[in-house]
């Protein structure tokens, strides 16, 4: 099974009255892996080293490859992330393939714009699985897994969203070498955010020949008022193979 379904009951007492019946109000928190939701063009991650020495993960971008920048990740091949520590790269910039040729169109996936869109109907019939009858617009969040960058998860809330869910995106840009992600869906009328960080995940491979860092997917901490309630989610999806 690739979703899960938490139910949260939330309570709000009658005014005036201490001891009165309990209301409550049920909203529910969901999970889904989207198996590879990416964009059906070829892209490059590019890290800001500084920010990354100072623990900030919002400014990592990524752009279509182009020739020039297939040309700056040419000139740094030789250099390892997994195997140096931050301080320890001679660039301002890194320029990284994210390794996603088989989900464009001339890739082994004939991964074209149809393909793509057919992939989010299918996401949006799959997550419309996620109502019940206490809970019948959907959940309230949902923490997702394998995504690209935020262009597949706002095209992904997009078409989640409906008359009485309209969902908000929370993505930063991890430096897992498959270029998925974790992201997370919010109906803003149900929660706030107030805060959210790219939390990095210091792996190491001490004991296998491949010594160095495992640069594995981030985990996503966000902050945020829920129904009057301040609730932290933390959305994670852990390397399946590493021991």
């Amino acid at each position: 099974m690739k979703y899960s379904l938490i139910p949260a009951l939330f309570f709000v007492l009658s005014a005036g009255q201490l001891l009165a019946q309990q209301e409550y109000q049920v909203v529910t928190v969901g999970f889904y892996n989207v198996e590879n939701l990416f964009t059906p063009q070829d892209e490059v991650d590019v890290i800001v080293v500084e920010d990354m020495i100072n623990g900030d993960r919002s400014s990592t971008l990524v752009l279509p490859k182009t020739p020039e920048l297939e040309e700056k990740m040419r000139s740094q091949e030789y250099y390892s992330l997994s195997s140096s520590t931050w301080s320890e790269i001679p660039y301002d910039t890194i320029y990284r393939d994210t390794k996603d040729s088989d989900n464009t169109p001339d890739g082994d996936r004939k991964y074209d714009e149809a393909v793509y869109r057919d992939k989010l109907d299918k996401l949006r019939y799959a997550l419309g699985q996620m109502k019940t009858d206490m809970a019948p617009d959907g959940p309230a969040i949902i923490g997702i897994a394998e995504i690209e960058n935020r262009q597949v998860l706002e095209d992904l809330a997009e078409v989640v969203s409906s008359e009485t869910r309209r969902y908000g995106v929370v993505h930063y840009d991890c430096l897992y070498s498959r270029g998925v992600d974790v992201g997370f869906l919010y109906d803003s009328t149900l929660f706030t955010p107030i805060s959210s960080q790219s939390v990095y995940v210091p792996l190491d491979r001490h004991e296998t020949k491949d010594k160095g860092r495992v640069l594995t997917r981030d985990i996503l901490v966000v902050e945020g008022d829920l129904l009057g309630e301040r609730v932290h989610i933390l959305v994670n999806h852990w390397p399946s193979r590493s021991g």
